[in-house]
């Protein structure tokens, strides 16, 4: 904790990101004790990270976590948080985070999911680096 005081009394802002494993710590309840707890102290509750962080990699391949719990996560958080607990969905890839519903749609076919980058395109990167091709391509 010295070094999280340190940090507070010089004004720095101190995150608290929290990844999300499949029946660990992944209740509403959970979620919100821990964002509660967070900010009693002093730390900013920023992100849940549903998958996409080297620990989520192995165990979500066998554990999926259901859409249907983040959204509930999302929303007890919202409800009974402090009002600065904002929801938003971000999807981490190899290009970087997306704000899910904001700069990316997930889309979905035959029980397989995809994200289509708005309104990025093949274009946009190039403008940035010419030698630019899609990862994994």
């Amino acid at each position: 904790m010295d070094l999280f005081n340190t940090f507070h009394r010089r004004g720095t802002t101190v995150y608290a990101n929290t990844p999300l494993p499949d029946t660990i710590k992944d209740t509403p309840d959970e979620i919100n004790r821990i964002a509660s707890g967070t900010q009693e102290i002093g730390i900013e509750f920023h992100h849940v990270y549903v998958a996409g962080q080297a620990l989520q990699k192995d165990w979500n391949e066998i554990h999926p976590v259901d859409v249907a719990d983040m959204i509930d996560i999302g929303t007890k958080v919202c409800r009974d948080g402090s009002g600065r607990e904002t929801q938003r969905y971000i999807i981490l890839t190899t290009l970087g985070e997306l704000d899910f519903r904001l700069t990316s749609r997930l889309l979905g076919d035959n029980g397989r999911l995809w994200t289509k980058l708005l309104p990025y395109d093949l274009g946009y990167f190039k403008g940035m680096d010419p030698n630019f091709s899609w990862p994994g391509m």
